[in-house]
């Protein structure tokens, strides 16, 4: 802008010596008064052309149309109006391509990961005071070609919608946890502590990967009976089912759970994390306690993770 403001007092500079070095006028000096006209007219030619350089510099430091400014993006898509309860919706879409070779042909599978299942999930949380909160969490599984399902004969299991967790809780900073309803086990997930950041490829629970794939019997040359989640199991506790379950607080990076099952089940367990300089350390050991029959290899998949 500093520009044009030098113009605008050049302008005004010349003018006034302009009429400052103009002779005096007769009123009946016809000369004179052309004379005068034609510095008039001269003059007026550069007004013209120095407002017009005036408003080129001025389009140049501030455009004529100014883009619109972009909507500020909030933080929090969901909030609630009470400052104390806090709502956060999540999920994941986990898909894969699997390929299985059962030692007779190689088939192609488009599948949804059961090592981690597509999911949505809703999770609330309200401070009661400084100490206790309470909460529900929901959680839905998306299964569409699990990957612990698809076989030979059916590359495409039916879309399915299956409850993950469905639970509420109360937790206090000295006292713990409680939770109620549809959820993990206190057992469930000591055999896959990983800090490998893998599992989403593969860990512990090989038969989610292609749980489904029926063993091609080379002596009669057809397919058998036996699926590979028959003859793997990852012994992890006793999964998610309705229970009561309690963790205690962490305690120089020990924590206890415990849980009750409906079936008259139950299981205890024992978590550590710790970092020690660069060192990150993870352990976990459980009892688990379930009827005989469920201990054996469910011929049906371990509900995905």
């Amino acid at each position: 802008m500093k520009e044009w403001k030098w113009v605008v007092l050049t302008v005004f500079v010349f003018t006034v010596m302009a009429y400052l070095t103009v002779p005096p006028v007769a009123a009946n000096d016809a000369e004179t008064l052309e004379q005068l006209k034609a510095i008039i007219e001269a003059q007026q030619k550069d007004i013209e052309e120095l407002k017009r350089k005036v408003n080129e510099l001025t389009r140049k430091e501030k455009p004529e149309t100014a883009p619109p400014e972009a909507a500020p993006v909030s933080a929090n898509m969901v909030k609630s109006r009470d400052d104390k309860v806090a709502v956060k919706i999540y999920g994941h879409v986990n898909r894969a391509l699997l390929v299985a070779d059962d030692g007779d042909d190689t088939n192609y599978y488009n599948v949804d990961n059961a090592n981690s299942q597509s999911r949505l999930g809703i999770d609330g949380v309200a401070k009661i005071n400084d100490h206790l909160s309470i909460g529900s969490k929901i959680e839905l599984g998306l299964k569409s070609n699990l990957s612990g399902d698809v076989d030979q004969k059916n590359k495409n299991p039916s879309f399915d919608i299956n409850e993950r967790v469905l639970e509420m809780f109360i937790t206090h900073d000295r006292l713990g946890e409680l939770s109620i309803g549809q959820g993990h086990t206190a057992s469930d997930g000591s055999s896959e502590v990983d800090l490998s950041g893998t599992s989403v490829i593969g860990y512990s629970f090989i038969s989610g990967v292609a749980g489904g794939q029926l063993f091609f019997d080379k002596k009669t040359k057809s397919l058998s009976d036996t699926r590979i989640r028959h003859v793997f199991q990852n012994m992890d506790g006793l999964a998610r089912q309705d229970r009561i379950r309690y963790d205690s607080p962490i305690y120089y990076g020990f924590r206890g759970s415990g849980s009750i099952n409906n079936d008259d089940g139950g299981d205890l367990a024992l978590r550590y994390s710790g970092k020690f300089g660069d060192t990150m350390v993870a352990a976990a050991g459980a009892w688990a306690r379930s009827p005989p029959s469920s201990l054996l290899m469910d011929p049906d998949p371990r509900k995905p993770l």
